[in-house]
């Protein structure tokens, strides 16, 4: 039996409060040849950013899809079913996928808060994105690891 269940309902929170770092292709809702898009844009990246209920950032590689983080041959074949631009510079898009991971988690676990505000300046990054964040109303030092559950788990 399989039983639906989705984490996200649209014009809700989470139940559960954590920073976040939303990482966000432009290329993910666009349609491939038969009309289908792997990644729509009301499953994916603007309605996880809502819901997140802690401090988020979004960071999304205008010239990318999410398979332009993979190896070029599997990178190659998951093209054709989803977008990508086959001559933009994957590696330097795999790099900085590992600068910003890096970079939150350093922030987040390592007491490193001062460079949350790397995460917030598209000037930061090797490859053009866009960049927005929502702080929930807290500083970056009061930016803490950590998830707090606030729903009733049915």
């Amino acid at each position: 039996m399989i039983h639906k269940e989705d984490l996200i309902t649209p014009g809700q929170k989470l139940s559960f409060n954590i920073p976040a770092l939303h990482l966000d292709n432009h290329l993910d809702p666009k349609t491939d040849l038969l009309g289908v898009s792997c990644s729509p844009a009301k499953l994916s990246g603007p309605r996880w950013f809502d819901a997140m209920q802690g401090p988020v950032w979004n960071v999304n590689a205008t010239h990318y899809g999410h398979v332009d983080c993979l190896d070029s041959a599997v990178g190659l074949v998951g093209g054709l079913m989803c977008p990508s631009k086959p001559l933009a510079n994957k590696k330097k898009y795999r790099e900085m996928l590992a600068k910003t991971v890096t970079t939150f988690l350093g922030a987040v676990l390592d007491g490193k808060t001062d460079d949350l505000a790397l995460l917030e300046d598209a000037s930061n990054f090797d490859v053009e994105v866009v960049v927005k964040q929502d702080l929930k109303g807290l500083a970056h030092s009061d930016v803490k690891a950590g998830c707090t559950n606030n729903g009733i788990i049915v």
